[in-house]
């Protein structure tokens, strides 16, 4: 049994292992640290990019597909359009391209409605 253990402990290992490590971290990030209702604020996705990716920006030229998201909220709160930091110039297989190396922050303004309080 001590052997059967061991093998499986070591496929799991190696399985965990093989897995590459995600070239891209994202973060919901917010300008407050309590909401309060009628009184707009800022949150962002800070995209943490491995040396070597990168994402694209909004026209990302004739390559990739611009980064985007899907916002899941309760009715009534708004969030508005990512706002858009001026991009790189990115290579994907030898074609220039707009987008993101690094770190950087899409930024979206939301509104709570003030009947909220």
């Amino acid at each position: 049994m001590r052997v059967l253990r061991s093998v499986a402990v070591i496929l799991l290992a190696g399985s965990v292992l093989a897995e590459p490590p995600n070239p891209l971290q994202v973060e919901l990030v917010s300008s407050v640290a309590t909401a309060q209702a009628g009184k707009p604020f800022h949150i962002a996705l800070r995209l943490t990019h491995a040396p070597k990716h990168h994402s694209y920006w909004k026209a990302p030229g004739i390559v990739g597909l611009p980064t985007s998201v899907q916002w899941k909220v309760p009715e009534g709160i708004e969030i508005g359009p990512l706002q858009w930091p001026v991009p790189d110039r990115v290579d994907m297989a030898g074609h220039n391209a707009h987008g993101y190396r690094g770190r950087t922050l899409l930024i979206a303004e939301v509104r709570i409605p003030v009947e909220w309080q």
